[in-house]
């Protein structure tokens, strides 16, 4: 059987006086669908403030074999009554209330119901999801279908979505929608789409889409910008800007190293500035700046190439950043610090980095490096409290991490000596 659906045009209202009851939104009329309970007639069907919703925002809707779409309408042929039940049934479920949650199984029947007319679906979807009163919980659903059928009019709109170029902007819903991008992506450097944002939620999802890509220039630039920006809320500029550093870091090209470097070194100098520096960053033991001194560590090491040299920025840099610049050179086995391991092992104002060290002596380590480690091993007097543990009642919930870290060292460095 040929079906039909109704575009904008003339002879609504004429057509829909002759729609039977069953399909017409009137009290007595199919069970309500949409949202709450207010837009439901006494009896639960669709009341007639949903038609009008429904026909302003040009939805389909199926009329005696017939698939509508919006005030007034020229009739269209199209390919057969299922695509209207299958379309019927996706707004039933975006459309339910919001207490209720759909299940994945009924999430996907619906996406694979409609994806034979994928992008005239995604048509009247979108004229719903921007309606101005539209519900939250129709546009987290949307959102939802839209990542199942991963067409590219449905990367599109998920783009939009996470740009906030629709209706019903909010950032939990920008999050969501840019989480849901990234997961249809085959090529997880377009994920760049989505740098334009400012929300740190949505440039947290690019970046992490965007760990191990190639810079380019332009890319270059945006995350260079996005690594100096600033938030009211510190754990979002802090996030914002490891995830930027992981980007730099993994990037197999060795071109911008010395971008690359400069950016981590700029992020690491105003560290000590942020807001609850010396707190601890739960549920670690190391301070919020320690744990930020830690990733920039471990980032300035990973960068690819060998020219500039991490050495060349050592020699002028404050002694913070030049024991961090050191230790990540340590990472890779670097001859020309060994005796910078050393000085940074007996000072005790180095503090937790001289727990760094030790964890690099463990792949790195040499036999004359255990005189020292030993005496850390025995009374190295740094104390800090194990981090995401729960007390026990009576016990000291304490341990010293440089002295663990130095034990460990031995242990493998005695293990190699031995072979």
């Amino acid at each position: 059987m040929t079906g039909f659906y109704i575009t904008r045009g003339e002879g609504w209202e004429g057509l829909a006086s002759t729609v039977p009851a069953e399909y017409a939104g009137e009290p007595g009329g199919r069970p309500g669908v949409y949202g709450e309970g207010g837009d439901r007639s006494a009896g639960g069907a669709v009341s007639e403030a949903v038609m009008e919703r429904r026909r302003s925002a040009g939805i389909w809707w199926p009329i005696a074999g017939v698939l509508a779409v919006g005030a007034g309408a020229q009739i269209m042929a199209a390919e057969g009554v299922g695509e209207a039940e299958a379309l019927r049934r996706m707004f039933d479920l975006l459309e339910a209330p919001w207490q209720r949650k759909p299940t994945d199984e009924e999430l996907d029947r619906a996406a694979a119901g409609i994806r034979a007319v994928a992008d005239r679906a995604i048509d009247s979807l979108r004229r719903a999801y921007d309606e101005r009163e539209q519900e939250f919980a129709f546009r987290h659903r949307a959102v939802q279908i839209l990542e199942r059928l991963a067409t590219p009019k449905a990367r599109t709109f998920l783009l939009d979505i996470a740009l906030g170029k629709t209706q019903g902007d909010i950032a939990s819903q920008r999050e969501w929608a840019s989480r849901a991008y990234v997961e249809t992506l085959k090529d997880k450097a377009e994920a760049r789409a989505l740098l334009p944002s400012g929300d740190p939620g949505v440039l947290g999802n690019a970046l992490r889409a965007l760990k191990g890509q190639r810079i380019d220039a332009r890319i270059l630039k945006r995350l260079v910008e996005l690594m100096a920006m600033k938030f009211d809320e510190p754990m979002a500029q802090m996030g914002l800007r490891w995830n930027v550093a992981d980007v730099l870091a993994s990037d197999p090209g060795e071109a911008f190293r010395k971008e690359k470097i400069e950016a981590i070194l700029r992020a690491l100098d105003e560290v000590e500035r942020m807001p609850h520096a010396g707190q601890i960053y739960w549920p670690g033991s190391l301070t919020y700046a320690e744990a930020c001194h830690h990733r920039y560590m471990q980032c300035l090491g990973r960068i690819a190439g060998t020219d500039p040299s991490l050495w060349e920025y050592a020699k002028k840099a404050a002694p913070l950043a030049r024991d961090l610049l050191v230790l990540a050179m340590a990472g890779r086995d670097d001859p020309r610090v060994r005796e910078e391991i050393h000085r940074i092992l007996r000072d005790k104002g180095a503090g937790i980095r001289r727990a760094w060290v030790a964890d690099a002596l463990r792949t790195i380590g040499k036999p004359e490096d255990l005189p020292i480690l030993r005496t850390l091993a025995d009374s190295d007097p740094l104390e800090r409290e194990r981090g995401g543990c729960v007390p026990v009642p009576g016990e000291k919930n304490t341990y010293f991490p440089v002295r663990e870290a130095a034990r460990s060292a031995i242990r493998e460095i005695e293990k190699r000596d031995v072979r």
